[in-house]
């Protein structure tokens, strides 16, 4: 039987949107369809997130009026978001763009991702392929809904994002650490890893994301960034 990657996550991810992560074990069935040792390999677009051409230029709008109408503007505030003001030069609906640009997920490349289930129970070693080394030697624990990672080890947690933002509305299940100086602009000691598996709004493929950053000594050990979307069949 030919099994495909995205399908299966497809359905896991719905399961632990609508039933949280309580029900994890049950809800994703990969672990269960692969037998021992089998692998699944999917192909994948490499992307990047450009902000959209139009809000980029309202954006460089903004920043200027900022600058050259200091002080017709007065003070801004300190927290919260920007006010609108018509000295910007653009109208209050192109500055909700400012506020919260629209991004394309631009195609930069082709690879693949591989999940092979060992001889243990919910154990899934996740393989990335070219431009994908940042996930080589990555574990999910399906059945304890744990990203085990060589900086530490995350527990599952549901995203469902309805709000505006880099990426816009979105859902899925995302996989977190952080720890160390997580607030300091220059942290002597930081790790942030994230891995989110997304749905998005009139997106038929799923969103792969990978993001690590770790420093030790105020020095940076690991940085990596990477997002592919999975093609479901």
């Amino acid at each position: 039987m030919k099994l495909h990657l995205t399908s299966l996550l497809r359905a896991g991810l719905l399961a632990l949107t609508l039933g949280g992560a309580a029900h994890a074990v049950d809800a994703l069935p990969l672990p269960k369809l692969l037998g021992a040792n089998a692998k699944v390999t999917a192909p994948v677009t490499l992307v990047e997130a450009v902000t959209n051409a139009e809000d980029a230029a309202i954006t460089e709008k903004v920043m200027a009026a900022l600058v050259d109408k200091a002080d017709e503007l007065g003070a801004l505030p300190t927290d919260g978001p920007l006010p609108y003001n018509a000295a910007y030069g653009v109208t209050q609906a192109e500055f909700e763009h400012f506020l919260h640009p629209r991004v394309t997920l631009n195609p930069t490349g082709q690879s693949t991702v591989t999940l092979a289930r060992g001889d243990a129970d919910g154990i899934v070693n996740i393989d990335g392929g070219d431009g994908l080394d940042g996930l080589d030697g990555l574990i999910l624990d399906l059945n304890r809904d744990e990203f085990r990672t060589p900086y530490g080890v995350a527990r599952g947690t549901t995203v469902d994002v309805k709000d505006l933002d880099e990426l816009g509305p979105r859902a899925g299940r995302a996989w977190i650490i952080e720890e160390g100086d997580v607030d300091a602009s220059t942290p002597d000691t930081l790790t942030r890893v994230r891995l989110e598996i997304l749905q998005l709004p009139g997106e038929p493929r799923l969103l792969l994301r990978y993001r690590a950053t770790v420093i030790r000594n105020g020095e940076i050990q690991k940085r990596a960034d990477v997002m592919a979307l999975m093609a479901v069949k």
